[in-house]
């Protein structure tokens, strides 16, 4: 039982020192949040010939729940923002009977500090099935292209992460349709 609170007490300790810098390092940027990705020309073309995408949505922290993030309103908004954009949306069986069996990944980890700000990373990647040119009886699941963004937003406004999910939705549909225009 010792070793188990002694490393409790440290991985504590270690998020506490990750959200100090994390925090330090985004109030020296002058916007609330930063977006970076791996969605280059390479990358967009792993997005042709695709029928839709399933949504899978994971956050960390069930204490954030009730202000606005949680992992159904989440979902709602990525599916609700690909069908406006006029991508399917697959369901489960859908999904695992589409090629390559397509879902778009949302990983939202939020980090509260001392001073009551929220610390956010986001990542939205599209994960599909592929297979090794060395060898391909290997198939794995991968990301193929992604982005991502880091920022801070207050506890009372906590719901504001929200937008930035929907702002990388929108990139993958942008690029999605890019890669799949209508004939």
């Amino acid at each position: 039982m010792k070793g188990t609170d002694c490393r409790r007490s440290a991985v504590e300790t270690m998020r506490k020192r990750l959200a100090s810098v994390l925090v330090a390092l985004l109030l020296m940027c002058p916007l609330q949040g930063t977006a970076f990705g791996d969605d280059s020309e390479y990358n967009r073309t792993s997005l042709a010939g695709l029928r839709g995408v399933a949504v899978v949505v994971e956050t960390t922290e069930k204490e954030f729940e009730q202000a606005g993030v949680a992992v159904a309103t989440l979902t709602t908004d990525v599916e609700l923002k690909l069908r406006q954009s006029g991508i399917r949306v697959l369901a489960g069986s859908e999904r695992l009977d589409a090629p390559g069996f397509p879902y778009l990944y949302v990983n939202l980890n939020l980090l509260r500090s001392s001073s009551g700000a929220v610390s956010y990373s986001l990542r939205v990647e599209l994960m599909q099935r592929i297979r090794l040119v060395r060898d391909a009886k290997i198939e794995l699941s991968a990301s193929t292209w992604s982005v991502s963004s880091v920022g801070t937003v207050g506890l009372a406004n906590l719901s504001a992460v929200r937008g930035p999910v929907r702002d990388a939705v929108d990139r993958f549909a942008n690029e999605y349709l890019a890669a799949n225009p209508k004939r």
